[in-house]
């Protein structure tokens, strides 16, 4: 696959992405865009014909490119569109980019909200996957078989 070029920067834009990693403007069709494009819904074929949707990120805590986050321990917190497997999960790192401290496992808030504890230090900046193509353990509670679509955000510590 080939890499593109960003529009408004100019920078290299990774085939698989939705967003320049350097000017973080987004991008729809290699045109510049005001909002992220909407998750592409995933899901299998219902024996009714209808289409069975998986589960997706719809908050995070903190939020995507969120700064000056307070370090120290801390509860990540991941809420998905509809109830997930309360025993199942897939917290994943992303490439070289640092993960934080896990201070325990991570556990279910209610049936959608997950929550891991971390110790977050100070002046960093963090990238936490939640699934991948290859770890897939966030699953609908309604269907094993319908993963939640993988989602990447990233934030940085105040010092």
């Amino acid at each position: 696959m080939k890499t593109s070029t960003c529009p408004a920067c100019g920078g290299p834009v990774p085939p698989s992405s939705d967003q320049c990693p350097f000017c973080k403007q987004y991008l729809v069709n290699d045109t510049p865009a005001a909002e992220p494009p909407a998750p592409e819904l995933s899901g299998r074929q219902t024996r009714f014909g209808g289409l069975e949707e998986a589960p997706w990120v719809v908050f995070t805590a903190p939020e995507d490119q969120e700064v000056d986050v307070c370090p120290g321990p801390a509860d990540i917190e991941v809420v998905f569109s509809q109830p997930m497997k309360q025993n199942s999960w897939s917290f994943v790192t992303v490439g070289d980019e640092e993960f934080p401290e896990v201070l325990g496992d991570p556990t279910f808030r209610d049936a959608m909200t997950c929550t891991l504890p971390v110790r977050l230090q100070a002046g960093r900046q963090y990238a936490i996957g939640v699934n991948s193509p290859t770890r897939r353990g966030f699953v609908s509670a309604a269907d094993e078989q319908l993963a939640a679509a993988p989602y990447v955000f990233r934030f940085s510590t105040s010092c």
